[in-house]
């Protein structure tokens, strides 16, 4: 094999990494140093499954610690033009928010937020689990 046919195939391979380990690796969604109170937000939905508007804060930390943990673990995806059915504000002791919009996708394995035009994706049960927590029933399929 000739040397630049070699060097082609060194190439080709590190962009197969690296595209491999962007794509799998957590984002980190939430950058509020001390988060301090989480605000979720459900908007009513008629269709598939009808379910009323709610907002719910809390300030437990614990509760928020489960949430938090879930939504850093969030992976990109590729986005679609569905729309939300809801929102999460994260607040942070000096006063900064951060708000993802979320939605339950097309793969029934996962919840997806929205943040800044980008997608990603959670793991479908421990996010319901985790409104679970807040009092929040979400239907598994929306």
């Amino acid at each position: 094999m000739s040397t630049s046919r070699k060097l082609l195939v060194v190439l080709v391979t590190l962009v197969i990494i690296a595209n491999f380990y962007l794509v799998s690796r957590p984002t980190r969604l939430v950058t509020v140093d001390e988060v301090v109170e989480v605000l979720v937000q459900i908007d009513k939905v008629s269709e598939p499954v009808a379910h009323d508007a709610m907002e719910k804060s809390i300030q437990d930390r614990e509760v928020m610690t489960s949430i938090l943990r879930v939504v850093q673990s969030a992976r990109p995806c590729e986005d679609h033009k569905c729309g939300r059915r809801g929102t999460i504000e994260f607040r942070g002791r000096s006063g900064e928010k951060v708000r993802l919009e979320f939605l339950p996708g097309h793969d029934e394995r996962y919840y997806e937020f929205r943040k800044d035009g980008k997608l990603y994706r959670v793991d479908r049960a421990k996010f319901l689990a985790a409104l679970r927590q807040l009092g929040i029933e979400l239907p598994i399929q929306c």
